[in-house]
């Protein structure tokens, strides 16, 4: 697991995100580069097909408030910025 910075740990407590989500994020999540310097990982169709396979199409339709949620991690894979709920889609570059 990566380091979670300060300003990382609010949000998730404030927007009551686990930490598990953070994880499942770094192994299943899609990952786009954002423009300004970060990567945002989050989960599309394709992230939670993953995540089914693993851990079975129930799993996926019980915790599927937590599969809208995003993380935007520094390009060096080292820290996460911040945290929060997905409002609207990631655009692609």
């Amino acid at each position: 697991m990566v380091e979670i910075s300060q300003h990382a740990r609010r949000r998730m407590q404030k927007r009551s995100i686990p930490p598990i989500v953070l994880d499942w994020l770094q192994d299943y999540g899609s990952r786009q580069y954002d423009g300004r310097g970060a990567f945002i990982q989050y989960f599309d169709h394709a992230a939670k097909a993953r995540l089914s396979r693993n851990y079975g199409h129930r799993f996926v339709q019980t915790h599927d408030r937590y599969l809208r949620v995003y993380m935007v991690e520094d390009t060096a894979g080292e820290a996460v910025i911040t945290v929060g709920h997905r409002t609207r889609r990631v655009r692609r570059r």
